[in-house]
């Protein structure tokens, strides 16, 4: 069984025991990582397609002052649970870094809006 299996990792024996089925245990391929890489890339580009439309959508709305100030609170607000508000799963660290770093990219795409909201005004 083990020689009909193409990039067979010795070490999923180990992993899974020896009853395992180990047509699932595979060392990635240069083809599979490529595949991965290409994926990484394909995601990459779509987030960055969303995040230059929020920033779009976001310098127009703050064109009007009434929602400028609100948008400047909310670059300016911090979602970080505190006081055991809510339970960080089991790896605490790991939920919060997550959650700090959707923060930072919030308050970026809010303050990239903000900084463009003057000269958008300007060439209208």
């Amino acid at each position: 069984m083990i020689g009909s299996v193409k990039n067979f990792d010795p070490a999923c024996r180990h992993r899974h025991g020896s009853g395992t089925n180990l047509s699932s245990c595979r060392s990635p391929t240069s083809e599979g990582i490529r595949q991965m890489s290409d994926m990484a890339d394909e995601t990459e580009a779509r987030l960055n397609a969303h995040r230059r439309l929020f920033v779009s959508l976001l310098t127009i709305i703050a064109g009007d002052p009434k929602f400028h100030q609100v948008l400047e609170s909310r670059a300016r607000e911090n979602e970080t649970v505190r006081d055991q508000e809510e339970d960080p799963g089991v790896e605490p660290s790991r939920a919060f870094a997550i959650q700090g770093l959707a923060n930072d990219e919030i308050r970026a795409i809010l303050k990239d809006a903000l900084a463009r909201a003057p000269a958008r005004k300007r060439s209208r």
